[in-house]
């Protein structure tokens, strides 16, 4: 339409002509406008339906790469910029040919003598069978029907749905035509003709480097191609070198980035010493496109493969045509004579038979000591290289001798195999013990100078300007952003720093928090950290929202660090919470509120927490809430996301009824639009169900007329979308949170001597226990010194009360007050009797402390190094007996 437009428009000369074109503009673009409208009725109804399940809808809806795919201007070779779409494409155009015909011969001697040397495994005449035996019409189905339905448009136009959509009546076609290749031999020019999709590799594409192709390759070709891959994926294992574990089943790639990092690991800590550890990654340019045919086809015969199988690959390969496609224009149409496509199933399985041979090479030179690889204990072997699909990592001891050799492997590689070697993005790094002086010879004889939370983070702020709802947001984080950290998080410890970055990009994503633990109280705002074990505490029903907004949790807090002040607490917090919050330690000191990782009873980020947060299904393990079953239950039921999360937000009353909105400070009056007989709050709305909660909605926002055929329609669709989320089941997806990490260490004798100053005299035994109440919280601390003398009947022991969050917080509390009373009575020598292992441990080892006892030891161990001897001893609980009695009647008085 534009360009007939366009064309009418450069013909316009009279004032006649000219009114008339505008009458076509007007016409032309009411049209549109209809159009557009029809189509965006269409997306609605789309949208309401599937919007909020994990489908293709949604995720199109937030995919942002095609928008940066238009290619609007490149720099030439003299940093020229081109703007013009014509020279933009000839521009890319020629420097795709420059790369695909290959104008420098390999050395078919050289490439003999290296093929000879590497002494290659041969597969076994059963194997060579199986390659070339006749293809059923059950594999080629299979084939095709494992493809996605239009993940790449053919060029032909024919998709791969259309095929399984019609296979009834095309499959028989399909399968005679791929049969008739594979038993001639020959392949269709026609099937084998790609168009080239130009992919940036960059958020800013100046160069045509920094541009990918990508072959859209005909369907019928593609379906050749993955049966081909299906019989060939049964040998690899016992072919291909153990460096190599990307596309090999029964090898993982997160082995190879283990043995990395530990390898680097091994580097950084070389800090003395004479013997340099170097490591060089590898980067191929254009490694898929530069690959020599004559080179891959003599690897494949020196493996072993039938002479049938390597003519299949060799048809595959050099009868391919391109047509560059750049911002929807085709270029002319030109043939390669060296490369493999990506986009093809079989290319990342031919590379790695040319990478195969580069590890072989480095293998022997290791074996004829050319160059040493690192070990990473004395016992184990040297690792030399690993690989990761078309990179590479070298490891060796750097000498001078090592550097030039693995140079010249390398450059042996690249002359036999068409390989250029990318200097740009390839790093070299040496040890911290090597002098700057070998650092440069080293560098000048390689030829070399010296990530998940920007890809988390740019994910997040694509999705920044669409409007999408919790329970939306609720599937792209367990679909798309847990994926992208689960990655690494599987196999590495990542810094906690790291983590946390990733774990607050979540948070804020989905509008969660972390966890806060109280030092001073003054940076964290009480109403709205999660400050009271990882939750947010509740006010109560009658405290303005508005009025404590700026109130921090020093609010709350005694002057000169005296303890909590309660009755502040107990005015504005629900009951409940305000337990919770009384029973926190404070520290005596000044210390400074800081967060915490609420997943480990430590605090800290440890990667099997974060795993397991990311992939577990309990929603519970880690929360100690009395709700934990409910939200348990909740989490695993097969219902809409949104219903899930209308029901959380019930049962921690967040929604935006008017009541709410009138504590957080909106004035409006709180009666129900509905009945306008009580206050819109929770219990008042949710007495009825949820199609008189849209139906309420409709009547307030939209002003419609509701009635209970209104009502029952809306139940309706509920039910229809709930039974497409049956039918989808599988796409279903849970909020995650991971189980408590239990200690493992074993019962038995325990024992910690916090001071010693080697005096002599009688050590006083005093035993302390606690009372607890799991459901009141109410907590009592006894204490008593055992085996009293008549000259000290005045000091029996002692106790207290006060609410703990746990029985391990009274144990603590118990101790510490037997530590300072020992103190107030002039004691010396003491030993702390208790039945608590876990805080003796705690007390042992300071990476084992619960974080909200993080104040509580401490002090336990300050108040001990004041004694001439101090021990704290794990002791049977019928030995404590005397005290827990006094702890129980404490507790009762409360």
């Amino acid at each position: 339409m534009n360009d007939t437009l366009a064309a009418r428009g450069s013909t316009v000369e009279t004032l006649l002509q000219e009114q008339d074109y505008i009458g076509r503009v007007d016409n032309a673009f009411n049209k549109a406008t209809i159009k557009i409208n029809f189509w965006r009725q269409r997306m609605k109804e789309s949208w309401i339906a599937e919007g909020d399940f994990p489908t293709k809808l949604l995720y199109t809806r937030v995919r942002v790469r095609k928008k940066k795919n238009e290619i609007l201007t490149l720099k030439d070779q003299d940093g020229n910029w081109a703007e013009d779409q014509h020279l933009v494409k000839e521009l890319v155009v020629d420097s795709l040919k420059e790369v695909f015909n290959y104008d420098r011969p390999i050395s078919h001697g050289e490439l003999d003598i290296v093929l000879r040397e590497l002494d290659l495994p041969q597969i076994t005449s059963i194997q060579s069978a199986n390659l070339v035996r006749p293809f059923l019409d059950s594999e080629i189905k299979t084939a095709m029907f494992a493809m996605e339905n239009s993940k790449s448009p053919s060029p032909d136009g024919f998709t791969t749905a259309f095929y399984k959509l019609h296979w009834n009546i095309v499959g028989d076609s399909v399968c005679a035509a791929v049969k008739s290749f594979f038993t001639i031999g020959f392949l269709l020019k026609e099937w084998n003709y790609s168009l080239l999709v130009m992919i940036p590799k960059r958020d800013i594409t100046e160069e045509v480097g920094h541009l990918r192709p990508i072959s859209l390759c005909n369907t019928i070709y593609k379906c050749a191609s993955k049966c081909m891959v299906a019989r060939m994926k049964s040998i690899l294992l016992d072919i291909i070198s153990q460096s190599h574990q990307a596309f090999i089943s029964g090898r993982f790639m997160t082995h190879n980035i283990l043995f990395s990092h530990e390898l680097i690991e091994k580097i950084n800590q070389r800090r003395r010493g004479q013997g340099y550890l170097a490591s060089v990654k590898i980067d191929m340019s254009k490694a898929y496109d530069r690959v020599h045919w004559d080179f891959l086809l003599h690897i494949h015969r020196s493996f072993g493969f039938p002479s049938q199988w390597i003519q299949l690959i060799h048809q595959f390969i050099s009868t391919i045509s391109y047509k560059v496609l750049i911002n929807g224009d085709t270029s002319d149409q030109f043939r390669p004579n060296c490369g493999i496509r990506q986009g093809d199933a079989l290319s990342p399985f031919l590379f790695l038979f040319c990478m195969d041979i580069f590890s072989r090479m480095l293998q022997i030179g290791t074996d004829i000591r050319q160059f040493q690889g690192i070990k990473l204990t004395r016992g184990c072997p040297e690792i030399s290289h690993i690989f990761f699909a078309d990179d590479a990592l070298l490891f060796f001891r750097a000498m001078t001798d090592s550097c030039s050799s693995v140079t010249n492997i390398v450059n042996s590689f690249c002359g036999i195999s068409g390989q250029q070697l990318n200097l740009q993005k390839s790093h070299f790094k040496v040890s911290p013990n090597t002098p700057m002086e070998e650092q440069r010879t080293f560098k000048d004889l390689l030829g070399m100078e010296m990530f998940i939370v920007d890809k988390v983070a740019a994910k997040v702020t694509s999705w920044n300007t669409i409007n999408l709802s919790q329970s939306q947001k609720l599937i792209l984080i367990n679909s798309v952003l847990i994926p992208m950290a689960s990655h690494v998080l599987s196999c590495l410890e990542v810094p906690i720093s790291v983590a946390s970055k990733v774990d607050g990009i979540f948070t804020r994503f989905f509008g969660l928090k972390n966890a806060n633990l109280i030092g001073n109280g003054r940076k964290v705002v009480a109403c709205r950290d999660r400050w009271v074990y990882g939750q947010i505490p509740e006010y109560k029903s009658e405290v303005h929202l508005c009025n404590v907004r700026k109130w921090k949790a020093s609010h709350f807090i005694l002057p000169l660090h005296a303890g909590w002040n309660h009755q502040r607490i107990n005015e504005s917090f629900v009951f409940h919470d305000a337990c919770r919050i009384v029973g926190m330690e404070l520290p005596v000191e000044d210390k400074k509120d800081f967060l915490y990782w609420r997943y480990h009873v430590s605090g800290n980020f440890t990667v099997k927490t974060s795993y397991t947060m990311l992939d577990s299904e309990d929603v519970s393990q880690l929360h100690n809430d009395s709700n934990s079953e409910l939200y348990t239950l909740l989490w695993s039921m097969d219902i809409l996301p949104k219903w899930k999360l209308l029901f959380w937000k019930i049962f921690h009353k967040g929604l935006a009824t008017k009541v709410n909105l009138n504590r957080r400070g909106i004035e409006l009056p709180v009666s129900c639009d509905y009945c306008a007989s009580e206050a819109e709050g929770h219990q008042h709305i949710f007495s009825t169900i949820w199609a008189l909660w849209i139906a309420r909605n409709n009547r307030v926002f939209r002003g419609d007329t509701t009635n209970i055929t209104t009502v029952l329609v809306i139940i309706k669709e509920g039910a229809d979308k709930q039974g497409f989320l049956k039918k989808n089941k599988d796409h279903h997806l849970s909020f995650l949170h991971p189980p408590e990490i239990i200690s493992t260490y074993p019962p038995g004798f325990c024992r910690i001597i916090i001071s010693n100053t080697g005096a002599e005299g009688a050590i006083d035994m005093i035993l302390v226990d606690g009372s607890w109440h799991n459901h009141t919280r109410n907590a009592g601390m006894g204490w008593y010194l055992e085996g009293q003398q008549e000259n000290v009947h005045r000091i029996l022991g002692g106790a207290a009360s006060g609410t703990t969050f746990s029985a391990l917080h009274l144990e603590s509390l118990a101790c510490l007050y037997g530590l300072r009373w020992a103190v107030h009575a002039s004691f010396h020598k003491v030993t702390i009797l208790i039945d608590s292992q876990s805080l003796v441990e705690m007390v042992i080892k300071e990476e084992l402390i619960d974080v909200h006892l993080l104040w509580t030891v401490p002090e336990i161990k300050m108040v001990g190094k004041t004694f001439q001897w101090c021990s704290i001893q794990k002791v049977d609980r019928c030995r404590v007996q005397r005290a827990h009695d006094i702890a129980k009647g404490a507790s009762t008085t409360l």
